[in-house]
């Protein structure tokens, strides 16, 4: 390089420069095409590199404008902070905190982890985790909550359109169905009035719901009241959760 500084501070050296060879362990300064080098040596196989502050002094690296790569297994532990454009690449990254672990951006562009072409699960894991914020979003086709054993995949609201048949007084009918798309056999239905189902029996009509079949809601309709009641279309809200295993 010609890089130079002219200050008589300063001393350039043409090669590597190594600390500590006295030592069963030292600190080597060296750098080639891909960058500066800061590495560990010594005649064992593998040695330990650590990078200290004095005191309570914090370790610095890069700035809001520079990128942060880890890679490999690692483990972060004590108080961290991570401001700007990091990345944490390997087969295994922990970060252990002494007592809590705070992920807190500083826009409104929050915190990803994972993308969108990146399947495999990610585990966070504790006797006691919460999510404490005006507003947390999980949007994902696939959410599991619960032991493999009795999972919740899903759990969503929508609304459903329906005509309420003809009754007569303390009868019911499961005639009507409707189509829900992605709804299973395996989901638990729950069915919240969004207005009233008759307009002339306003009260004494109760809808309850289940999957008959793939992508097909089976309501059973109970008119409880003393009166007769004839068709109407009316509305609802639908909330399912999803569970891959048979309950």
């Amino acid at each position: 390089m010609d890089r130079r500084s002219t200050s008589a501070e300063y001393t350039h050296y043409g090669g590597d420069v190594t600390g500590q060879v006295n030592s069963s362990h030292g600190v080597r300064l060296s750098g080639g095409s891909t960058g500066g080098i800061v590495e560990a040596v010594g005649d064992d196989t593998n040695v330990t590199l650590v990078i200290r502050a004095q005191g309570a002094g914090g370790i610095v690296l890069g700035n809001s404008s520079q990128g942060l790569g880890i890679r490999g297994p690692s483990t972060l532990t004590g108080a961290v902070t991570v401001a700007g454009a990091a990345a944490f690449s390997g087969s295994s990254f922990s970060i252990a905190g002494a007592s809590s672990i705070a992920l807190s951006p500083t826009s409104t562009a929050g915190i990803t982890i994972g993308n969108s072409s990146n399947q495999n699960p990610i585990l966070i894991t504790g006797s006691s985790i919460a999510f404490t914020s005006t507003h947390v979003n999980i949007n994902s086709s696939r959410t599991v909550i619960g032991a493999s054993t009795t999972p919740i995949i899903l759990f969503q609201r929508s609304r459903i359109d329906f005509t309420v048949p003809a009754i007569s007084s303390n009868a019911a009918d499961n005639s009507v169905e409707v189509a829900v798309t992605g709804l299973t056999t395996n989901a638990i239905c729950f069915i919240q009035q969004r207005q009233i189902y008759n307009s002339t029996v306003t009260a004494g009509l109760h809808v309850e719901g289940y999957c008959s079949t793939a992508g097909a809601l089976r309501l059973n309709i109970y008119n409880l009241s003393v009166s007769s009641v004839s068709g109407s279309t009316m509305s609802a809200d639908l909330f399912r959760l999803e569970v891959p295993v048979a309950v």
